[in-house]
């Protein structure tokens, strides 16, 4: 037979292969776990029944009760691992509408237990292409573009933002593939920023500048993006004479950034009279600033 000595590969198409492969055995071994689910569930009733028969007649002290109820303790654990998998099972993959795209189908859990009302966002070059909301089971399905990086993201109503993917993921047009996302066993992701570049934050909060002279309010102040608003008198201890005893907004206040913060300052019972010209020199200084 003739031959040119040339094969030709389409690359694509093997790569699809290559990923229904994949996709076709994940599920034979899941279903493999779901037929298993019955009988490891009749075996963990017999050997509960025969640890209590046992301790019963020899008490719990003795060697073959412990021995049984180890045998039963280890294949608790086993079980638990088998209802996660077969939990996966129960995540009916859909297939793309669109023959260019990809179908992620999978399960949010946290250790293990599944995880509903959360929102699996999937995103590409940094914008949201889509997203699912979890079922009961920690289920979703969602349809990606093929052939491009997809990076998913975990959102909960009590998480906020609880995993990222660090690298995005490729996916062949028309493939199935299968996610699995613990939030439990993942690093938490890092927040991103709220506001964009170099500007600064649009709110601060206020200080607390009780306790200090007007001279160190102005300055805390300063230093949190705010402005010395108007200076009041009112009567006050000894201690406090010159000092800031009230300030509106209090502190920890959430103000936008730029706004006035004013203040009462106390001068004793009789208003000494140092005490009254540190707030009225510190009031003309507020008005020759433009304050």
């Amino acid at each position: 037979m003739a031959s040119d000595g040339k094969i030709d590969i389409d690359s694509s198409a093997v790569v699809a292969e290559l990923g229904d492969l994949g996709e076709i055995s994940e599920r034979v071994r899941l279903a493999g776990y779901g037929l298993a689910s019955p009988l490891l569930a009749m075996r963990m009733g017999q050997m509960e029944r025969e640890v209590a028969r046992v301790t019963a007649r020899e008490g719990e002290s003795d060697p073959e009760v412990r021995q049984r109820a180890a045998a039963h303790t280890e294949l608790s654990a086993r079980v638990a691992l088998f209802k996660a998998e077969t939990g996966r099972v129960r995540v009916t993959p859909v297939p793309p509408a669109n023959g260019e795209n990809a179908a992620i189908r999978g399960r949010v859990l946290r250790n293990g237990d599944p995880v509903a009302d959360a929102h699996v966002i999937a995103a590409t070059g940094g914008k949201q292409i889509g997203f699912a909301c979890t079922d009961a089971n920690g289920g979703f399905s969602l349809e990606v573009p093929g052939g491009t990086d997809i990076i998913l993201s975990v959102k909960t109503k009590t998480d906020g933002l609880a995993y990222r993917d660090s690298t995005g993921n490729r996916y062949a047009p028309g493939q199935m593939a299968t996610r699995e996302i613990d939030l439990g066993r993942a690093t938490p992701p890092c927040e991103p920023p709220t506001d964009n570049g170099d500007e600064p934050a649009k709110t601060v909060k206020t200080p607390s500048i009780i306790g200090q002279t007007p001279e160190g309010a102005k300055k805390l102040l300063d230093e949190a993006g705010l402005m010395l608003g108007e200076i009041g008198e009112t009567p006050s201890e000894d201690k406090q004479i010159g000092l800031v005893v009230k300030q509106k907004p209090e502190a920890n206040a959430t103000v936008p950034r730029g706004a006035a913060v004013a203040i009462l300052v106390g001068v004793g019972a009789k208003k000494p009279k140092d005490a009254r010209e540190n707030v009225a020199a510190l009031r003309k200084a507020r008005r020759k600033a433009g304050g």
